[in-house]
């Protein structure tokens, strides 16, 4: 079986301290970077890797080149993923407390009889409390879940890069390239222009 030709990869991180690697889909490093690296692989899918910071969290992201690619992480924020994870809870809390207190009013206000006219008002503002309780946690568990699951993957954004035109340099690139074989790693650092 013929092997895929080797295409462009640049890959930068919008936190230049984060350290990145790209994998094999078994889980192989292939490179490990820091801040933006380019290199030349073959295409095909790829893991894509991205290093805890003391503001970020670690994770992983699936990624196909086809073509020379520009790719752009973003790290997800740790403060994000719990301020997710803390509105998912509440929210998840709130929806039956609320649903609870409307009962709960809707029962107690009618009580007195069929005919009546369920106008107490100390009733009437527990029922309308739970009713927003009820749909502030209807909208703010989907939210926190999202935003916590978000954050335990980081950002990929996939670029196609323009075919290079001789003699005009348009971008500098720098280079932190280390290789890994089994326990070890080389480091490469330089630039170049395209």
């Amino acid at each position: 079986m013929p092997m895929a030709p080797p295409v462009l990869i640049e890959i930068a991180s919008e936190e230049p301290e984060t350290w990145f690697e790209l994998r094999t889909t078994s889980d192989v490093p292939i490179f490990r970077c820091q801040g933006a690296c380019a290199a030349y692989v073959p295409a095909g899918t790829y893991a894509v890797y991205v290093e805890e910071t003391d503001d970020t969290r670690a994770g992983q992201r699936k990624l196909t080149l086809e073509k020379a690619s520009s790719v752009t992480l973003t790290p997800r924020s740790k403060s994000t993923g719990s301020a997710g994870l803390a509105l998912g809870i509440a929210g998840s809390v709130a929806l039956p407390v609320g649903l609870l207190m409307v009962i709960s009013a809707t029962l107690s206000s009618c009580e007195e009889g069929l005919s009546g006219t369920c106008n107490d008002s100390q009733t009437q503002t527990i029922g309308l409390l739970g009713l927003a309780l009820f749909l502030g946690g209807a909208v703010a568990t989907p939210i926190g879940w999202v935003m916590f699951a978000k954050s335990r993957r980081p950002g990929v954004e996939v670029e196609p890069l323009a075919p290079a035109q001789h003699g005009k340099s348009s971008r500098r690139l720098p280079v932190q390239l280390g290789l890994m074989t089994g326990d070890r790693q080389i480091g490469v650092r330089a630039g170049f222009a395209f």
